[in-house]
């Protein structure tokens, strides 16, 4: 699944934590994903609000992403100001913030870590309306 339909995207490099999961993966192997994966590393805030959670897992020659993608409960401006304030009290600083339409991005930065986070609202100003989150995550093999 491309997270480019939900125009949403999240993005960390380097996550040594993270890459007990990549050995197992051959390169151009894929694994669908129903949960934010247990090797989250433990000093990356969680999104535990991320709900009907999809994605994948995948590798290539030069590394091991982590594409997932849910709903949650709050609304996406809302939801990335409480998440703002966790990456910053976990050493991340925001780097720069776009907003097209209902869409909403932020980037920070720690040390060699880059993440990006963002929100989409889908069936916008409908009854069926809900707010996306997007990660992906990259580790470099």
């Amino acid at each position: 699944m491309n997270l480019s339909y939900f125009g949403i995207a999240v993005a960390i490099l380097a996550l040594p934590a993270f890459a007990d999961e990549c050995p197992n993966i051959e390169i151009g192997e894929e694994r669908s994903l129903s949960d934010i994966p247990k090797q989250w590393p433990e000093d990356v805030p969680r999104p535990t609000e991320l709900k009907n959670i999809g994605g994948l897992l995948s590798k290539n020659e030069r590394s091991c992403t982590v594409d997932l993608y849910g709903r949650i409960a709050d609304p996406g401006e809302q939801f990335l100001m409480q998440y703002e304030t966790e990456l910053v009290s976990a050493g991340f600083e925001l780097q720069d913030q776009y907003q097209i339409g209902d869409r909403l991005t932020l980037r920070f930065e720690r040390e060699d870590l880059n993440l990006v986070v963002g929100s989409s609202v889908v069936n916008a100003r409908t009854d069926n309306e809900y707010t996306e989150l997007g990660l992906v995550l990259t580790i470099p093999n």
